[in-house]
């Protein structure tokens, strides 16, 4: 199994009621990408992180296998949504790595 990990921190500039907007389009569009692509064994978008935080959104998501995660990357939903993700979000962090079953 692949483990994907992504943050961000939203620009400068937004209302604290705009980023919560944000956070919850980027959820539905991920979550619409993960019910399209096979091999996503569960993704979540979280914005409710502790103060101790220096991001403001996380993404955990596992998958089958590194082909899951590339069709996943190359998904046009996917795509789409990094559009919108790189409008509002900045500061991106990537983490994969394999896990045992």
């Amino acid at each position: 199994m692949i483990k994907h990990i992504v943050s961000w921190r939203h620009q400068d500039g937004f209302t604290p009621e705009e980023q919560a907007e944000h956070a919850e389009r980027i959820k539905q569009e991920l979550l619409a990408v993960a019910d399209t692509v096979s091999g996503v064994i569960a993704l979540e978008v979280r914005s409710d992180l502790l103060d101790s935080s220096n991001q403001d959104l996380i993404l955990d998501a596992t998958f089958v296998s590194e082909d899951s995660l590339a069709k996943y990357q190359k998904h046009p939903l996917h795509v789409k949504a990094g559009e919108f993700i790189r409008s509002v979000m900045t500061n991106r962090t990537c983490c994969d790595y394999e896990v045992e079953d």
